[in-house]
């Protein structure tokens, strides 16, 4: 019986008759056989990148061998590579530098046109357009296969970057390719990714409006993070504020941290286009529960054009989110919720705590619930140079009530009845004091006090029954029978008139600091004024939307994604 070695000589002499049997020698034939059960054992456990080393070996220590024979060990060579390849790419942490080099060696060692194009791919996710682009010339050249489509995105993505780089020399003014659809596209990603390229090249020939109505629209399916971004800074550049609240409603849907200029650019989106008065909390539920986050004194670099433009529009994003917090306060006490109202007068006063508003809250919240105690400088700052409001002198007579004494009460409500004299509140107040006042009076025998505090009540309500029964109360402790007689008579016909004046000052169940803070807060319903136009300096807009172009493309991590999650090829038996 032949031995198997001489078997396997005489088939292939006669297959491959050119060669001369001397080559097909039992020892060289055996050195191949260990070469392939090597490289397979390797690959069976994983080790491709090994396995493709064997075989590399084989061709180099065995190079007169057939060249069927070679182009099987090249294409078991480029299956092991991007078999490495892939699993590189699907660590936890992908190692994209690994897997281009697998690829590389794949096109060098085996002359895979096949790796061409996802090789370019892989450079181009690093931030490699030049070097993506040469790959993908050689890919064009050398074969058509599935990337088709693709290659021809990817090198007019390349080549705008290229010309969007500040590191390279400017190139053409138009780029082809990009202003025009394209191949027809087969899924949505695909469709957006041409828009989008479209709109960047406009953007770069410096037509915003232009690129602002090529760019998929915020309600586009498909829409990634970073290109919400971008859309909103392409919209915020057109003025289009709706549109870029939009954008940002889907950026914060996956990413709920937003970095500068996102976080100036979507609060200027909110300013100029949600009402803080209106209720929007089901609209706008998804907006960062305070805007003024983290929002210093001095400009985010070049963002503004200088300081003074960056402190104007500080102001009116505080002022915008002021007026929500007053808001909040406003629907609390329709609730009557009390902790509710407090956190938001709170927060209210520390995003404007200079504005009069806030130091009559602040006072208000120190008489509601003993936060501090407001000095006469601060009463002052709170009323406010010559104020004439009614709602603002009832809370300083609150406040001298729980903080100051007697004569600073009797002070401030002469000055709220002065200048409001039939406030029901004040006079309800007045009553209050002189009843107090003149039966305290009377009960230490200070009579000529009770009488002025009865008859100071009766100045003010002549017609109040408490006020000539208590004048009758200190005629008859001084003997003076006659005249107690005729008060206490007055009394009686007052109390069945029941003609009062402050009977009914304050609704029945309704708290007194409630009734003190609902006028102050109707200041939040005041028009705000309209915001300024688009403070932010255009260059830097531009950048953020170059940066992120530069970044990665979604649709080409969808096609890397693909190929990773391709069927590898299995090892052949050679």
């Amino acid at each position: 019986m032949m031995p198997a070695g001489e078997s396997a000589i005489s088939w292939l002499n006669a297959v491959l008759p050119e060669r001369p049997a001397a080559w097909w020698s039992p020892e060289r034939l055996r050195l191949l056989n260990e070469y392939m059960r090597l490289a397979r054992a390797a690959r069976r456990e994983g080790r491709h990148e090994e396995a493709a080393g064997v075989w590399e070996e084989a061709l180099g220590r065995l190079p007169d061998m057939p060249e069927p024979r070679r182009a099987e060990l090249r294409r078991l060579i480029s299956e092991a590579l991007k078999q490495a390849a892939r699993e590189a790419l699907r660590q936890l942490e992908p190692d994209v530098e690994a897997a281009i080099g697998h690829l590389e060696r794949s096109a060098r060692s085996a002359g895979d046109p096949s790796v061409y194009p996802i090789l370019g791919f892989l450079l181009h996710k690093v931030g490699r357009p030049a070097a993506a682009l040469e790959w993908y010339a050689r890919a064009e050249e050398e074969t058509k296969d599935a990337f088709s489509r693709a290659l021809e995105y990817a090198r007019t993505l390349a080549r705008l970057q290229l010309m969007i780089d500040p590191g390279n020399v400017p190139g053409e003014k138009a780029l082809s390719g990009a202003d025009r659809e394209g191949p027809s596209p087969g899924e949505p990603l695909e469709l957006g990714s041409w828009q989008r390229l479209w709109a960047l090249n406009a953007l770069r020939q410096g037509n915003i409006s232009r690129a602002h109505r090529r760019f998929p629209g915020p309600d586009w399916p498909e829409m990634p993070a970073a290109w919400a971004l971008e859309g909103a800074l392409i919209a915020a550049l057109a003025r289009n504020w709706p549109a870029c609240l939009a954008y940002y409603q889907r950026a914060l849907a996956a990413a709920p941290r937003l970095s500068t200029p996102h976080r100036c650019v979507m609060a200027s989106a909110v300013v100029n286009t949600v009402d803080p008065s209106a209720t929007f909390r089901d609209r706008f539920s998804w907006l960062p529960d305070d805007l003024a986050e983290e929002l210093g004194n001095r400009a985010p670099k070049r963002l503004f054009a200088d300081e003074r433009q960056y402190k104007r529009w500080r102001r009116q994003v505080l002022e915008w989110q002021y007026r929500r917090r007053l808001m909040e306060a406003r629907s609390a006490l329709a609730r009557e919720d009390d902790a509710g109202i407090r956190r938001a007068l709170a927060a209210a006063v520390q995003l404007l705590p200079d504005v009069p508003l806030s130091r009559r809250l602040a006072v208000w919240m120190a008489c509601a619930y003993g936060t501090g105690q407001p000095g006469r400088r601060v009463l002052q700052e709170a009323r406010g140079a010559g104020s004439e409001q009614a709602e603002v002198l009832r809370l300083c007579v609150w406040a001298a009530e729980r903080f100051g004494r007697t004569k600073d009460v009797i002070g401030e409500l002469n000055r709220l009845l002065e200048r409001h004299p039939d406030d029901g509140w004040g006079l309800d107040r007045w009553k209050r004091w002189m009843v107090r006042l003149g039966r305290n009076a009377l009960e230490k025998g200070r009579y000529r006090q009770a009488l002025l505090q009865f008859v100071s009540l009766l100045l003010r309500l002549p017609e109040d029954p408490d006020g000539w029964s208590g004048c009758g109360r200190v005629h008859a402790a001084t003997g003076e029978a006659a005249r107690a007689a005729d008060c206490f008579a007055q009394a009686r016909r007052l109390k069945m008139l029941r003609a009062s004046p402050v009977s009914a000052v304050m609704p029945q169940g309704e708290r007194e600091k409630y009734g003190l803070l609902r006028p102050l807060l109707e200041e939040s319903l005041l028009p705000s004024p309209a915001p300024d136009p688009c403070p932010f300096a255009k260059e830097v807009l531009l950048q953020a939307v170059w940066a992120s172009a530069r970044a990665g493309d979604a649709y080409l991590e969808m096609i890397i994604d693909q190929w990773v999650r391709g069927r590898s090829s299995a090892a052949s038996a050679g």
